[in-house]
């Protein structure tokens, strides 16, 4: 850890002192750092930002649908309906109340860091990582956040990347290791519920988008008409179902009432090539509206 401390000082990247850190299984290095010294605050725009602990108000029906979640969960006994997964670094510890939890830049992040064009263009010193360990792997699933406006071009960031991206809880490590994974034709684990909105009074955003999609997506970086052979979701086609394909499930929107509602039903179903990747959605009163997607990429049928 000295190497990359000692790498950060020569670029003049400020690394926060943390107040514990964690070694995951996978890993990652993850930094306790107090709520008030993450990266967020190194933006000029938020040098005098007070911290805002919780939002003001929170959306109708919203404790009633995660006491639905929760309920699901606690009456489980099989396969039928799915658990809640936790994240990989649990397993070693959690951080303290008033801290977030931050991953620990490899050197190799930092280098991606300081000659990207977006550090140079911000003007001012970030304590963040543009590519990761985690969300660039192979084999492992992570939460992210983040946003982009003209499909992986110019713009976006995932995470705490993100300049004016305040994070409050220590309890989710963005871009940390999802675990326990579902296995094909056996327990089925979810993220608990993940739910991002506007704050009515204040008019922060907990986000908001004019459109929402969901699904998946895979980036395919060979050139010419080759066709990738990542998997995507499960490797498994949506027409397999439960226990066999990936899934999201119990989609809802806020809606211009303040009301968190029930997704409407898609008005557009999408794929690049059926042959590769697919979509099923689906609706029913445990789960609400859901889809499963997925797919092998490559084979006999997809070139």
């Amino acid at each position: 850890m000295g190497t990359t401390k000692a790498f950060a000082a020569t670029m003049g990247i400020d690394l926060p002192a943390p107040r514990l850190w964690l070694w995951s299984p996978d890993g990652d290095v993850i930094h306790c750092v107090h709520r008030a010294r993450q990266p967020a605050f190194d933006h000029p725009l938020l040098k005098d930002h007070v911290l805002q602990e919780a939002p003001s108000s929170i959306p109708k029906n919203l404790d009633m649908h995660l006491s639905h979640s929760m309920k699901i969960k606690s009456t489980n006994s099989s396969t039928a309906y799915s658990l809640f997964g936790s994240q990989l670094w649990h397993s070693r510890g959690q951080c303290p109340e008033k801290t977030v939890p931050i991953r620990r830049p490899s050197v190799n992040d930092l280098v991606n860091d300081t000659h990207s064009e977006y550090y140079h263009q911000l003007g001012f010193k970030p304590c963040r990582r543009l590519v990761s360990g985690t969300y660039s792997g192979t084999n492992l699933n992570t939460i992210e956040a983040g946003w982009m406006r003209d499909y992986y071009k110019a713009t976006g960031c995932l995470n705490l990347n993100c300049p004016g991206f305040v994070q409050v809880t220590h309890e989710m490590l963005l871009g940390g290791t999802i675990a326990p994974m579902s296995t094909y034709r056996g327990k089925q684990f979810d993220v608990q519920p993940v739910i991002v909105w506007k704050d009515k009074p204040t008019g922060d955003w907990w986000l908001r988008a004019s459109i929402v999609q969901w699904g998946g997506e895979i980036t395919n970086s060979f050139i010419g008409n080759q066709h990738t052979s990542t998997q995507m979701g499960s490797g498994h086609f949506p027409t397999e179902g439960f226990s066999r394909a990936a899934y999201v499930r119990s989609l809802k929107i806020v809606d211009s009432s303040y009301s968190l509602v029930d997704a409407p039903r898609p008005s557009v179903v999408y794929t690049t090539n059926s042959k590769c990747y697919s979509i099923s959605p689906f609706f029913n009163p445990s789960w609400g509206r859901g889809l499963f997607f997925g797919g092998p990429g490559l084979n006999a049928n997809c070139k």
